[in-house]
């Protein structure tokens, strides 16, 4: 009988559940199999410009992370746990990613259940994914956990159907059906949480180089914070943020060229409807201009929290494009990437690094990223990552 599946939120872990689900595991009498997997990050970034978006940050600083995750696998049973440290200087804690049980219905050839926290990648795209609905939790959009949920599937020539909800306080229920062909493949959604949802994508192989992609999602009800000020020469006795709920599009259109000879060139363009627009980043950052000007003011570190918030937002620009371009060459892959703002003035963003795979065990990454002096990235200057994974099996 595999580890039975214990009562979990995908949040910090008790020691006691921690060590009664191990024991679990090891008490099975099936085979398994078991990876670790530990991971060291260093990391120096020197802030930009303390204008006109200033957030709380040391001129320059050493930054060091590191997790420690251990895998377990057997037959239909999955289980990812996670001691992770994002910060060197304070303490760590244990989380659960995954954890979940995948098995054919008796009988059934045609049908699953999965049941438990899975990541499910359903989008087409690269970066930008707005048909990600199950699977991927909003606590960490760096070190990911999953949602607890059950999901069932059939399986045709040609098609998959799939019905699942989240188990949550607010689920998300959704049915999804993808189509596959020889050079193309699509899929619909329709789902619901607090209102209805809808989404369909497709992908089309135009050559043996070429993929090309689009995915569209209309939400019903969306929550989300508008921006709004009377004067932007003034200082804010209230947060500049409203809480709206509203209907929302998101659209993703991306490309992907890739060559025989190791090259690769991604393209994404997204939009995001109820993200900030140009004229909201043009006033927000005139606002906090003219506040730096004015010296000091009682109210002035309040209103710097309430305008950095923006920056915070899971989107920052209505429309943002990515563009990727990397080379395998045996055991190095460089790569450099620029992610641009479509604001009045474009912001960007831009990482050059190369990853080098040691042996079949380690792997070492080097990256630089740098943010320009305009607009709502101005404040995170620049970075160097060094980081340090090892594998074992």
């Amino acid at each position: 009988m595999p580890c039975s599946k214990p009562s979990f939120r995908p949040q910090v872990l008790t020691k006691p559940f921690i060590l009664s689900f191990l024991l679990l595991c090891l008490a099975s009498q099936s085979q398994a199999s078991w990876q670790a997997q530990y991971h060291l990050s260093s990391q120096w970034q020197q802030q930009g410009q303390d204008e006109p978006l200033p957030l709380p940050m040391a001129d320059s600083s050493w930054l060091g992370s590191q997790h420690l995750s251990l895998i377990y696998q057997q037959q239909d049973l999955y289980a990812h746990l996670r001691w992770q440290q994002p910060d060197l200087e304070q303490g760590g804690e244990l989380v659960l990613p995954e954890l979940y049980y995948d098995a054919d219905l008796p009988q059934q050839d045609a049908w699953a259940l999965s049941l438990g926290a899975k990541h499910w990648q359903w989008d087409y795209q690269y970066a930008y994914s707005p048909l990600n609905w199950l699977g991927f939790a909003p606590q960490s959009s760096k070190l990911p956990l999953a949602q607890p949920m059950v999901l069932l599937e059939h399986f045709a020539a040609s098609s998959v159907w799939q019905l699942g909800c989240t188990l949550q306080d607010s689920p998300l229920c959704s049915a999804r059906s993808e189509w596959f062909g020889q050079q193309w493949d699509g899929q619909l959604l329709l789902g619901y949480q607090q209102g209805w949802q809808s989404g369909l994508a497709g992908q089309w192989l135009a050559t043996d180089a070429l993929n090309l992609r689009a995915s569209l999602m209309w939400q019903e009800s969306y929550q989300w914070q508008e921006f709004s000020i009377a004067n932007s020469h003034s200082w804010l006795s209230q947060p500049p943020w409203i809480e709206r709920n509203d209907s929302n599009w998101q659209g993703v259109l991306g490309a992907t060229f890739s060559t025989g000879n190791g090259w690769q060139l991604i393209a994404e363009h997204g939009y995001q409807q109820r993200a900030l627009s140009a004229e909201d980043w043009q006033q927000l950052l005139a606002l906090a201009a003219w506040q730096q000007q004015q010296g000091e003011h009682p109210a002035k570190a309040g209103n710097q929290l309430w305008l950095a918030q923006a920056s915070l937002q899971t989107a920052l620009s209505q429309h943002q494009s990515l563009v990727r371009l990397s080379y395998q060459q045996g055991d190095w892959q460089p790569y450099g990437w620029l992610q641009l703002h479509w604001l009045e003035q474009p912001s960007y963003l831009l990482e050059i690094g190369n990853h080098w795979q040691w042996n079949s065990q380690a792997s070492i990454q080097l990256a630089y990223r740098y943010h320009d002096a305009q607009g709502p990235l101005a404040t995170l200057g620049q970075q160097v990552r060094l980081a340090l994974e090892l594998t074992t099996f």
